[in-house]
């Protein structure tokens, strides 16, 4: 049985109660993805006047007959003691909806917050907008500056006239769960021997066949085999990419408001290579993570204006998404992830409202950047007060 502690001491500061959830409940929170960060933003923001408490969906009074609020604060590297806690005036919103079970819990709590008129960031409406692959490029698309660095890309629910034509259109193609994350439930599609083929990976096995035909039909068989709850999927053009010793690679750009009347800035990116073998570059399949400048000159060793120009275009790209996305949502971060094609041409394949910023950035060794993303964390959080 877990021990409620009253918190005896008199500071006055407001509080920021950082919003997690354990995906299992005897997990312990130091398993939790969002902890690195967490555990930075618990001890810098005491530096701007606020005192910082990880808060569970259970630690607010949103069932419970006392009205009291609970917080965590860390005694060991794997123990957290719960102590009795006032309002908090700031919720940092660490929880993920990519999976419909989760939602029962965190939903409530969410509109809890926003009923108590605690302000609260991320912004739901933007977390759930990015998880929705087909919305946020559709969006995106409305944007003639933008549309250029956008594979094409279909709902798996248009009519089956729209899907025959995708396949007479592309020459190979990606089937992507519409609400998935962390490369799960992708499927490769590639014309063979006048046969289309596919092949995707659940952890280590990998798995390959061909379809009965090249139709919406057999695709939507084909993703009803797959061991995942996913509803919906996307068609998107495969593209061309360049591979890192042979590996493939993305580029994830992420970028943060300081306060929340700032603007968006690009804040840093970084270079995620998958492992050899893999069909996805995510650090949670294998892959790993190293600083762009010196990825870009491994990736291009005999060509000096490649990676300046390559650079550069992402600068221009990154203003071009922080203007059009920051007057629409009012957030304070989100990541976007590139691909480079054969053609050295960039392409916009994935949004991410909750990125992992910090944890990418260190292990790649950026720690400028892995400190900002904490520091920004902070100032905003002090802003909303």
């Amino acid at each position: 049985m877990e021990k409620n502690h009253v918190n005896s001491t008199k500071n006055k500061q407001p509080i920021l109660a950082i919003l997690i959830r354990k995906i299992k409940p005897k997990e312990p929170l130091s398993s939790c993805s969002v902890m690195p960060a967490a555990l930075q933003i618990l001890k810098k923001i005491p530096q701007f006047g606020m005192q910082g408490f990880l808060v569970l969906p259970q630690d607010a009074p949103l069932k419970r007959k006392d009205k009291n609020w609970y917080g965590r604060i860390q005694i060991s590297t794997q123990k957290w003691k719960r102590i009795k806690i006032e309002k908090p005036a700031v919720v940092y919103d660490k929880t993920i909806l990519r999976n419909s079970r989760f939602a029962p819990q965190a939903i409530p709590m969410r509109n809890f917050f926003d009923q108590e008129k605690i302000p609260r960031f991320q912004a739901r409406d933007f977390t759930g907008f990015t998880q929705n692959k087909r919305s946020f490029f559709t969006l995106l698309s409305k944007n003639k500056s933008l549309k250029k660095y956008l594979p094409d890309t279909i709902s798996l629910n248009e009519p089956a006239d729209k899907i025959q034509l995708f396949f007479k259109k592309h020459s190979a193609f990606i089937l992507k769960p519409t609400m998935g994350g962390k490369g799960k439930g992708i499927i490769h599609l590639y014309p063979k021997n006048n046969q289309w083929h596919y092949r995707y990976s659940i952890g280590n096995q990998k798995f390959t066949g061909i379809l009965t035909s090249g139709s919406a039909t057999s695709l939507r068989r084909l993703t009803q085999t797959l061991p995942y709850e996913y509803k919906s999927y996307i068609l998107q053009q495969k593209i061309d990419g360049l591979k890192f010793q042979n590996r493939v690679f993305d580029l994830r750009v992420v970028f943060q408001r300081k306060t929340a009347k700032s603007n968006l800035e690009l804040v840093g990116m970084t270079a995620r290579i998958g492992k050899r073998g893999s069909v996805a570059s995510n650090i949670s399949s294998g892959g790993k993570a190293i600083k762009v400048s010196a990825f870009l000159k491994g990736l291009f060793p005999n060509e000096r204006t490649a990676p300046k120009k390559i650079l550069e275009e992402i600068h221009t790209l990154g203003t071009l998404i922080c203007d059009y996305i920051g007057e629409k949502f009012k957030i304070h971060e989100f990541a976007i992830d590139l691909m480079i094609d054969t053609n050295k041409k960039i392409w916009l394949i994935e949004a991410n409202a909750q990125p992992a910023a910090y944890s990418i950035f260190t292990l790649a060794g950026s720690h400028k950047e892995a400190n900002q993303i904490i520091k920004n964390a902070c100032t905003y959080a002090k802003s909303l007060v």
